[in-house]
């Protein structure tokens, strides 16, 4: 997920939050909401900002060497009402809705990226 690869660098690099929140032009809590992927990081243009800040291309969020695998667990809820059996898969569900919407996200980031390219691409083409 592009969240924890930008929480992974900004450790690394020893960015605060409070730095990077100036850089965006954000609020502390709402650039940490983004780091905490608590908001999905959904606009090409922050992830440029991010990127140009901490010195690596934008192409770098989407490495698919990358491991985005989702694990479920086994903590089932079976629930008994009037003879009628209800299991709960507690946040499984949840979490696999956040899974599929960041992934989403990231596929529509990815495209605008290669759009973005293409439009390169055509003006180094017209340039020779």
């Amino acid at each position: 997920m592009i969240n924890n690869k930008i929480k992974e660098e900004l450790k690394k690099r020893r960015i605060t939050i409070e730095e990077l929140s100036k850089v965006l032009n954000f609020t502390y809590s709402y650039t940490h909401r983004i780091v905490s992927g608590k908001i999905p990081l959904n606009n090409l243009e922050i992830l440029r900002k991010i990127s140009d800040y901490i010195g690596v291309p934008i192409t770098y969020w989407f490495d698919d060497s990358t491991n985005n695998s989702v694990v479920i667990g086994s903590h089932n809820q079976i629930n008994g009402n009037n003879n009628k059996v209800e299991v709960q898969l507690k946040s499984d569900i949840e979490k696999l809705k956040n899974e599929i919407d960041n992934l989403k996200i990231q596929l529509r980031l990815k495209d605008e990226l290669i759009e973005l390219l293409r439009e390169q691409v055509k003006t180094l083409k017209k340039l020779e």
